[in-house]
């Protein structure tokens, strides 16, 4: 009730919402000329090229389209564009090979709504482009044959928020009803793929998407796609549950790694491939990058903090942009979320090279950063994204500029208030209220993500009974017991060893938490993913709590409690 369902109708359409529900295809513009195209390309074996992106969504897209292609004997090719050589989009390079080699149609996926020269080139080259996007438009459309994206100021197509591969899928998916094909068996051969890019996009986990996540992970549970499956071994998941989180933090981060720190070809490669001993050795081969990104990442991190704690005054930059020469291009993306996590401001991460600095920005909930990046357009050479991340290039020249400006508009249109983390609680829980029956009934409210988080809980008066350090140290295993009940409950809090010196056992604490079901050894209990944690002050009213005592998070950022309408916020 507190996310707004209010009837049994609504909450019904929440938990059991049919595949039947999603929207029809050909209500997306341009659709119908885009579908006659790549028929005409189908029927006569025309070359057709899919021109990608070096992401997760990027990627699954590309698979998506060209494993449905094929099977209605098309020919068809790949493009992922080098992330640091050519960067995001559809770029000079690609439509002079494309040029070369033959190619008449291009399709993008996950790109090319604000690629306007590229396909004013391909144009003069022969070559129609069918763009496929979820990014924000400008303020003109690009001159492609069709622009399918769900964003654009003239859609009535009824949800936004689809992911690059969910507007492919729509593609796929009219073609399909146009040449009478079943759609049942349509979805069950992609949905895996549409799951793993929307998941690891983190686009808002509501309408169409909740219905093609939740569907999709059950598709990719069962995938029959052999690097799918090689994937999902050598992330450890084989044989266990896949839900929403396996692959935003198992699957998802070993198919990105390649494209950041490489090519993304080598992921793209994975997924495409029928062999099981190449995939077998192509996962492997993500998971070794993926730990080399982990180590960059870090180093990167590192120093950017540095930076924001020797040059930059919070009181007066409400963005930050840090940047340096020596910064990998691929790991910028991660590290501004990091950044962004540490001092809760919209972060800028920017590599140096040649004259030219180029990275990424990733934002707090409730500001704008592509509109803040429209803000500075003339200082800037490309620029694009959506509400929570984007991607920039200026010239070095101009940094300290952009900065300026960009501070000056964020100083016009953020409000104080969203300089204060928040976060949600759904309501006031003891751990013996904590039962199995309680974390099966919140898992149906699963896919979480975006736009439907996983509940939280507070319990204000919660004794330790147990206190270590698990894992390699860096996490800590707790048993709690409540003020009613001798009743103990097992929790777990990630990334926080630390604190194994901080409390200890017989304290009593308030905690935040989420409450799901853990099986271990073939036993299924209850269990309290603790959120954060801090001494409980017992005779203290609410106001006095939240002056007195630190909340330790995950990242040390949330102070204090705060009243909001129905629930409560920290």
């Amino acid at each position: 009730m507190q996310r707004g369902v209010r009837t049994a109708d609504q909450a019904s359409e929440f938990v059991d919402t049919p595949l039947s529900a999603l929207h029809s295809p050909w209500r997306i513009p341009d659709m119908a000329p885009a579908v006659e195209r790549v028929g005409q390309a189908i029927d006569s074996r025309e070359p057709i090229l899919i021109h990608g992106d070096y992401d997760v969504d990027g990627l699954s897209a590309t698979a998506l389209l060209t494993g449905f292609l094929t099977r209605l004997d098309a020919d068809v090719s790949q493009y992922i564009p080098h992330r640091i050589e050519e960067g995001y989009g559809l770029g000079t390079t690609a439509i002079r090979q494309a040029k070369e080699s033959g190619i008449r149609l291009i399709i993008t996926v996950d790109c090319g709504t604000r690629d306007a020269h590229a396909i004013s080139q391909a144009r003069a080259a022969g070559i129609d482009v069918i763009v496929t996007d979820h990014h924000e438009p400008g303020q003109s459309l690009p001159p492609a044959l069709a622009v399918l994206n769900p964003k654009r100021h003239d859609s009535a197509y009824p949800f936004r928020d689809l992911a690059g591969v969910g507007v492919a899928m729509k593609l796929a998916q009219a073609l399909v009803e146009k040449r009478g094909l079943p759609l049942t068996s349509f979805f069950r051969g992609y949905l895996d793929l549409v799951a793993l890019g929307t998941v690891a996009d983190v686009v808002p986990v509501l309408g169409e998407n909740r219905v093609l996540v939740r569907y999709g992970l059950d598709c990719l549970r069962h995938t029959r796609k052999t690097g799918l499956r090689a994937l999902i071994r050598v992330a450890g998941y084989e044989n266990k549950a896949i839900d929403a989180f396996a692959v935003g933090f198992g699957l998802g981060p070993r198919l990105n790694a390649v494209g950041r720190l490489d090519t993304g070809e080598t992921a793209l490669r994975l997924l495409l491939t029928q062999d099981r001993t190449e995939a077998d050795g192509l996962a492997r081969q993500l998971d070794e990058v993926n730990y080399e990104r982990r180590q960059e990442e870090q180093r990167t991190t590192e120093q950017a903090l540095a930076q924001v704690d020797d040059r930059i005054d919070l009181d007066q930059e409400r963005i930050v942009v840090v940047s340096a020469p020596d910064w990998h291009p691929g790991v910028v993306g991660i590290v501004a979320s990091r950044v962004r996590e540490r001092v809760y401001r919209p972060a800028i991460v920017l590599v140096e090279l040649e004259g030219i600095a180029k990275g990424s920005c990733r934002s707090i909930e409730g500001f704008d950063i592509s509109a803040a990046l429209d803000s500075t357009r003339g200082l800037l050479l490309r620029h694009g994204g959506h509400a929570m991340a984007a991607g920039l290039e200026l010239r070095l020249e101009l940094l300290d500029r952009f900065r300026q400006e960009i501070n000056a508009y964020a100083r016009q249109t953020m409000p104080d208030e969203l300089l204060r983390p928040v976060r949600t609680v759904d309501g006031e829980l003891n751990p013996e209220d904590v039962s199995l029956r309680l974390c099966n009934e919140l898992a149906r409210l699963a896919p979480f993500g975006t736009g439907n988080p996983e509940p939280v809980f507070l319990c204000r008066q919660a004794r330790i009974e147990l206190l270590k350090r698990v894992g390699d140290g860096s996490h800590l295993k707790l048993r709690v017991s409540g003020p009613t009940s001798s009743m103990l409950v097992e929790g777990i809090a990630f990334s926080m060893g630390d604190l194994a010196e901080e409390f200890h056992v017989g304290d009593t604490v308030e905690m935040c938490f989420s409450a799901q079901a853990n099986e271990w050894n073939g036993t299924v209990l209850p269990q309290m993913l603790v959120r954060g944690i801090r001494p409980a002050a017992r005779q203290a009213s609410d106001t006095d709590r939240s002056r007195r005592s630190e909340y330790h998070d995950r990242h040390d950022e949330y102070p204090r409690f705060i009243e909001s309408g129905g629930s409560r916020r920290e």
